[in-house]
């Protein structure tokens, strides 16, 4: 079974082989991707940041602009850390 759209993909269900019981079912579902925005404005520092999940099990997709640092004299630090280090 597959449909589109937030509607059910398929329908899982465990059995207990030894003695043929039901043990539970679940349907699988499509879920929506997540998107979140914020816009920034700090004196002349001006920006938004962006953050982008196409599902629970996936990384978060981060975006940042900014714009107006050089006449702020502001410092800004990204920390990057990937998975398993």
């Amino acid at each position: 079974m597959q449909f589109l759209g937030n509607y059910t993909l398929s329908t899982v269900c465990v059995i207990n082989e030894r003695f043929s019981d039901l043990i539970a079912c679940a349907d699988i579902h499509r879920a929506k991707s997540k998107t979140a925005q914020a816009f920034l404005s700090w004196d002349n520092v001006k920006g938004s940041i962006s953050l982008e999940q196409t599902s629970p099990f996936d990384f978060t997709k981060t975006t940042v602009t900014l714009s107006g640092l050089q006449v702020s004299g502001t410092q800004i630090e990204f920390d990057k850390q990937l998975p398993g280090e």
